[in-house]
């Protein structure tokens, strides 16, 4: 009885999803991003809108000094799809038991945190010396379209979500299993009491192609 009990209680920890397949790093991969960004200012009475793809290739993969897997990712740009691509700069990604760090200009920022869970937080800059910023799981979806592409079992990180009648901050990410970072939102506006937007930044990422090199 004792050990049937045993081997239950071991198949049931092995079947928990803790959902590492939300951020995957497989070396060749790589994954394209339409970013549309507008800028209002108020000063010069202007409203600029900038669209640009970035593109995302996990290149090569090698041992961290902390004994983890390292993953190089090479990020590149382009004002459209007919033009060439143009590197920008190189990032480093890592996954351990508990979390997945992408270390972004030197800074170790942690993406998510394992198992995935809603209502789950932590603070994304405890591996830096940055302001603490708290993260929140606030949904788990069956299903999402980012507007170009639809995906399969997605959740949602939420950053920010603060409003008022003159100020709108919000930062959101959505990832989706086996894809990664899927779409990404951020608002940071300053608004007249009527809703008219007079300053600020409205700035949105899509994924529209994942592959393999």
């Amino acid at each position: 009885m004792i050990t049937f009990l045993g081997c239950k209680e071991e198949e049931e920890s092995l079947s928990i999803d803790f959902g590492y397949n939300y951020a995957p790093l497989n070396v060749g991969d790589f994954f394209i991003y339409q970013i549309d960004s507008i800028y209002y200012d108020d000063f010069a009475n202007t409203v600029d809108t900038f669209r640009y793809q970035l593109k995302e290739v996990i290149d090569s993969s090698y041992e961290l000094l902390g004994g983890e897997t390292g993953f190089r990712i090479e990020r590149y740009y382009r004002s459209h799809s007919n033009q060439d691509w143009k590197i920008k700069n190189v990032w480093v990604a890592y996954k351990t038991v508990s979390q997945f760090v992408r270390i972004e200009e030197n800074q170790s920022i942690v993406q998510l945190v394992f198992p995935i869970a809603e209502d789950l937080k932590w603070d994304i800059n405890h591996k830096n010396n940055l302001p603490a910023a708290t993260a929140e799981i606030t949904e788990i979806q069956p299903n999402f379209n980012n507007g170009v592409l639809s995906f399969d079992s997605t959740i949602t990180v939420t950053l920010q979500d603060e409003e008022n009648l003159i100020e709108k901050r919000f930062k959101a990410v959505h990832y989706s299993k086996d894809y990664g970072l899927v779409y990404r939102k951020l608002q940071d506006l300053r608004t007249e009491v009527n809703g008219k937007i007079v300053r600020g930044i409205d700035y949105s990422l899509y994924l529209i192609e994942k592959g393999k090199e």
